[in-house]
């Protein structure tokens, strides 16, 4: 039974591996870049709702309710973050390339 489970839950992936020892980071600043990056888009998000005087402009600016506003800035800030600007920022500093070519390949 217990080989049985392990053939369900276990995958023996030889390409998904061979990627994990390629780009898995191994170094301190490696793994505090990655966690970093995943706790930004929280802090904005609680800056965004949590710190009065921006909470108060961003409801004067859209004219939303609070319910509407904090809504927004949750899901569309989060998922904005994880679809567009992690990618590009993690692309930046793994393929060394500068922003502009990042931008204008982006803008065109």
């Amino acid at each position: 039974m217990k080989t049985l489970m392990r053939r369900f839950f276990v995958r023996d992936d030889p390409e998904y591996e061979a990627l994990v020892q390629k780009y898995q980071a191994t170094t301190l600043v490696g793994k505090l870049f990655y966690l970093f990056m995943h706790v930004v888009p929280g802090l904005l998000a609680y800056g965004l709702i949590n710190v009065p005087p921006v909470h108060a402009a961003g409801l004067r600016v859209t004219g939303w309710s609070e319910a509407i506003y904090q809504g927004t800035c949750l899901v569309g800030f989060l998922m904005q973050w994880r679809k567009n600007l992690y990618p590009l920022i993690a692309f930046h500093f793994l393929v060394n390339i500068v922003w502009g070519a990042i931008l204008g390949a982006v803008l065109k």
